[in-house]
């Protein structure tokens, strides 16, 4: 089996639906722990994840950003179910 490699220009064109359907999965996984443990956690799944792929995690975080947001800074419609997503189960 080939070994998977991490593709930047993948990383900059990526699908946000693709993106935020992730990101729902990963805060669904951490609905039951503490908020601190949370941010922790998923910081920590961050950091390793870059480090395992070998690619700068600042490098991630702006592409990440600019995924999320449209040309006027604003949550493309695909992320905007996020924050409610995180009122509605984070805060049980």
């Amino acid at each position: 089996m080939a070994q998977r490699r991490f593709d930047r220009d993948l990383m900059h064109m990526a699908a946000p639906s693709r993106v935020a359907n992730v990101t729902l999965g990963t805060l669904n996984a951490l609905q039951d722990w503490e908020p601190h443990e949370q941010v922790l956690g998923a910081a920590a799944v961050f950091l390793h994840l870059a480090d395992f792929w070998q690619v700068p995690a600042q490098d991630v975080f702006t592409a990440v950003t600019n995924l999320i947001n449209d040309k006027d800074g604003k949550a493309r419609p695909e992320f905007r179910a996020i924050r409610p997503y995180m009122e509605g189960e984070l805060n049980k």
